[in-house]
């Protein structure tokens, strides 16, 4: 585990959010979350792709909500796999059952 002492500063964050087709409330939750974290502002960006086409910083925390199908396995794996380094994750899985797997 490791300790942050106050003498050291946590690395500023990257938020990128990915999807397939971007919800009607993306701008919504964009707004929402820079008015609460204004130093967000100049690093988040919205990007319209599948999860393939994106290899994450470590300086980027991986997160999503309604990780349907195989989509949860593949954060785990992107996470860990990153390339630089491992990214942080926070996943809350699907919450609907799934008869089949998705494929992502």
């Amino acid at each position: 585990a490791t300790t942050l002492t106050s003498s050291e500063r946590p690395r500023p964050r990257t938020v990128v959010c990915v999807d397939r087709r971007m919800p009607q409330s993306a701008d919504i939750i964009a707004s929402a979350m820079i008015k609460r974290f204004p130093q967000l502002e100049p690093r988040w960006s919205y990007v319209q792709s599948d999860l393939s086409a994106i290899v994450p910083h470590p300086s980027c925390v991986l997160a999503s909500v309604h990780a349907c199908g195989t989509l949860t396995d593949y954060l785990i794996e992107m996470a860990i796999g990153s390339g630089t380094g491992s990214s942080p994750l926070a996943i809350v899985p699907c919450c609907h059952t799934v008869n089949g797997r998705k494929g992502y």
